[in-house]
């Protein structure tokens, strides 16, 4: 949408883009200067022209599954695409959902049993039950991806929330995560913690978000001209 005003602004043109994204099989085959595609993924992708429109990202169902808790997208019901069968329910993108992680947006009826990891529970609720009585601990997970290192720490928030007493209101968990897509984005870990811990996103106004900031900070009596000025 920025590219499009820009265009717009300088050269009076019109950019009118859409997405159509579809979750399948397909064949790739790379050659010197070109990549084709085919197969169903393509296909139906392809086919989303028919009915997506200017401005919006659409996509499948199947896409969809994928991006639980990740996106939150809108139901635009099921629909007829030209080339297939069935009728796909079709999905809008609306934006980005404020989430933790991706084990955190899976329902637990869909994570399979953690084993073979006792002794990594152990050791980690060791450390935490010695964190609580003053004795500060740092964990370093290392691991090949695929190993489960996020798992464990699933687990492991798991067992600590269950630990809340009634009435606190400290957050027993902070959860700071990086990501290869926003290397380039200075302070990207803490502003992606402070925009879930406020429930803002793109959408919300400086304003409301200047407000929201302030009463998480009045939580600790640190709203004040003399201890932060804002």
């Amino acid at each position: 949408s920025i590219l499009g005003e820009q265009l717009r602004r300088e050269d009076n043109l019109d950019l009118n883009t859409w997405v159509g994204i579809h979750t399948g099989s397909a064949i790739v085959e790379s050659k010197e200067s070109a990549v084709s595609l085919v197969g169903e993924a393509r296909n139906v992708a392809v086919r989303l022209e028919d009915v997506a429109l200017h401005g919006q990202v659409t996509c499948t169902e199947a896409t969809n599954r994928m991006f639980q808790g990740r996106f939150e997208c809108v139901s635009l019901g099921r629909q007829k695409i030209r080339g297939v069968s069935q009728p796909l329910e079709l999905f809008r993108v609306e934006r980005i959902a404020v989430s933790g992680s991706l084990l955190e947006a899976v329902a637990p009826a869909e994570l399979s049993p953690l084993t073979g990891r006792d002794h990594e529970i152990s050791l980690l609720k060791g450390r935490w039950d010695q964190a609580r009585e003053g004795m500060g601990q740092i964990v370093l997970l290392i691991g090949e991806p695929g190993l489960g290192k996020s798992r464990l720490v699933h687990t492991m928030k798991a067992h600590v929330l269950g630990q809340i007493a009634e009435g606190e209101v400290d957050a027993p968990v902070i959860e700071w995560g990086c990501s290869p897509h926003f290397q380039n984005t200075r302070l990207y870990p803490a502003i992606d913690f402070y925009e879930r811990d406020l429930a803002v996103d793109r959408e919300v106004a400086p304003d409301e978000r200047f407000e929201r900031m302030l009463r998480g900070l009045e939580q600790y009596d640190i709203a004040r001209p003399e201890v932060i000025p804002l």
